[in-house]
């Protein structure tokens, strides 16, 4: 009975005071209002839920979402009863009980979050072909089963380049939810924390506090502290990593457990490990009788065309050569100076 009005994708609760940018921002969730507006659009949006998992033309039955729902439908003058039970937020798999008095059409959508999905019809497994998003099955008269396992794997986002707040960042995602951070999980000073570029995120027991028994998600993080300041506001940079194990819940599931920080974007620790090798000398270069190299060796910005690798430039009185640090390749560029 309490909810956000504001949907925040980063909260630090000393922010969210007067007089401040983030003064429309709540920390905890609200009452309902004397006069509301959100709250029932919510009752509203369930009372319509049914047009968003089904729907129909004059060949087929539509599933939409992956709610557990019954439907009554006919279409043409095929009568059809449907009951779904989902667990695609638990473990990624549908249920799906047809009951037709004649031979018709089930499109289900395939998200695109899926995975290396699999769909049987009465244990038979079926083609995984989709067309416009959609599989395509037609189901003959009686009581058919769908099983569908769609596979749903947590998964790393980035934003647009051009949303500049959240460059060098990463939300995580599983199936549709988005995940975050909060602070009675991985502490305080949740802008401390930096995770791997796409690093692996283990399945985690649902947290019993909350709603809906949804896995929470667990992955290796570092905490990066300034250990030289002493409560100075600037001082002296000197940098304390710590590796840490972090715990994700679904966003819309925050703030249940007490009033706290809590984080979407996660910052990314960059590792750039750039492979030495053994670049080509002026011994290696063949030279006329009246050609002189002096020891001037730089890398180039140019690739090499024959095989993408790092090209080197050697400038010598008179001449100038390309060639390619890569062991394996003999390419070779020279520029002549005739003047």
């Amino acid at each position: 009975d309490r909810y956000f009005y504001v949907n925040p994708l980063e909260v630090v609760p000393e922010f969210c005071t007067e007089h401040t940018y983030m003064d429309h921002v709540k920390p905890v969730r609200q009452k309902w209002f004397g006069v509301a507006c959100c709250p029932p659009n919510v009752a509203r949006t369930l009372a319509s839920l049914g047009q968003y998992i089904f729907a129909q033309d004059e060949e087929a039955l539509y599933i939409h979402q992956f709610i557990s729902a019954t439907a009554s439908t006919v279409i043409g003058e095929n009568e059809l009863q449907v009951r779904m039970e989902s667990e695609l937020l638990q473990n990624g798999k549908v249920n799906i009980e047809v009951q037709a008095k004649a031979a018709g059409t089930v499109k289900i959508r395939i998200p695109k979050y899926a995975g290396q999905w699999s769909c049987t019809v009465d244990g038979k497994a079926v083609s995984t072909e989709v067309t416009d998003d959609y599989l395509i099955l037609k189901m003959e008269p009686g009581s058919r089963t769908v099983a569908l396992d769609l596979d749903v794997k947590a998964r790393w986002v980035a934003a647009n380049p051009k949303v500049r707040e959240d460059a060098g960042k990463a939300a995580l995602m599983k199936g549709p939810l988005v995940y975050c951070l909060e602070e009675c999980d991985n502490g305080d000073l949740l802008s401390e924390i930096y995770v791997e570029e796409n690093v692996e995120v283990e399945k985690g027991q649902p947290d019993q506090q909350l709603v809906g028994g949804v896995p929470s998600l667990c992955y290796p993080g570092i905490r990066v502290k300034n250990t030289g300041l002493q409560n100075h506001l600037y001082g002296e940079l000197t940098i304390e990593k710590e590796g840490i194990i972090l715990k994700a819940i679904p966003y819309c599931l925050w703030n249940n457990r007490g009033e706290g920080e809590m984080l979407v974007w996660h910052k990314i620790r960059v590792s750039l490990e750039l492979e030495v090798r053994e670049m080509k000398t002026r011994k290696d270069i063949k030279l006329g009788k009246d050609e002189e190299f002096v020891e001037d060796i730089r890398e180039c910005n140019n690739r090499c065309p024959k095989c993408g690798g790092l090209l080197i430039a050697n400038f010598g009185a008179g001449i100038s050569v390309e060639f390619c640090a890569e062991d394996n390749c003999d390419y070779e560029d020279y520029d002549y100076d005739l003047s």
